[in-house]
């Protein structure tokens, strides 16, 4: 059953790139989705994801005719982790504005993103066992800086995607944070 819907899925992404000739307009749109993150210490993942949302503006701005565009989006989301049962709670939320200025490529209606982002913390909360430690040495970074990889399909103004970041920056503790982001946008 897998492998039938992942061939169907293959086979109409084919077709829609062999027949369509979509490319995001130039201009401003919305984007947001499902959030998934997670924090790292040397590659290993600690604890268990944190799955939220989230929500933001982008611009895109095309190179003349070239296939490649200008992309810049700002955008908030929540990194961090959730970990045990429903009674002893161990989480980090960390609030996060993100800014992300990125070379689009799109071949047909499929699009590729890549380039690196800063994150500004807004907030944080920290509980294991549901006591709340968060002080000077357990607090998160204020800024982030990762490299966002996306993959998606615009058609016409509408577009879907997965995205994922992963952070050239550790905290205090050595952590690293990364996260997978499926969204959809639409473009005025």
């Amino acid at each position: 059953m897998r492998s039938a819907l992942c061939s169907i899925f293959c086979v109409v992404l084919t077709f829609l790139a062999v027949n369509l000739k979509a490319q995001a307009p130039d201009g401003w749109g919305i984007r947001g989705g499902f959030h998934r993150a997670g924090q790292f210490l040397e590659g290993e993942k600690q604890y268990g994801n944190l799955n939220t949302f989230h929500v933001g503006v982008f611009h895109n701005r095309r190179f003349g005719e070239s296939i490649l565009s200008l992309y810049a989006e700002t955008a908030y989301h929540q990194v961090g982790f959730k970990d045990g049962s429903d009674n002893m709670q161990n989480f980090r939320k960390i609030h996060q504005l993100a800014g992300v200025l990125a070379l689009r490529a799109d071949f047909g209606p499929i699009f590729l993103i890549l380039g690196p982002a800063l994150y500004a913390k807004l907030g944080e909360k920290f509980e294991l066992a549901g006591v709340d430690i968060l002080d000077s040495d357990t607090e998160y970074r204020s800024l982030d800086i990762p490299v966002v990889a996306s993959v998606g399909v615009q058609l016409g103004a509408f577009s879907i995607d997965a995205r994922y970041s992963y952070s050239f920056t550790k905290d205090q503790n050595d952590y690293r944070s990364a996260f997978l982001q499926l969204g959809a946008g639409f473009a005025f």
